[in-house]
């Protein structure tokens, strides 16, 4: 892909992650693609931009733990009642 060409299929995947046939077929036209690069492109992109969600995900959640040390959801804490 050109460069040209993954800025096109990045601005249309911003608008919208699915495309239907017809608009496959308009965007592979217009940029000199066929339609299953284009629908391979899509789905390639929707996979590595959950991809990089869950990884984010993962990161905050680590992020939190560090600026909240005492802070255990999952575990409570136990009274001292010695």
């Amino acid at each position: 892909f050109t460069q040209q060409q993954v800025m096109e299929l990045e601005k249309r995947f911003d608008k919208n992650r699915y495309l239907n046939a017809q608009d496959r077929d308009q965007l592979a036209q217009a940029l000199c693609l066929t339609s299953t690069q284009v629908k391979i492109w899509f789905q390639n992109h929707r996979y590595k931009t959950k991809k990089q969600a869950k990884e984010r995900e993962k990161l905050d959640a680590k992020q939190y733990r560090k600026d909240h040390p005492h802070h255990h959801p999952h575990h409570p804490a136990v009274a001292n009642t010695g």
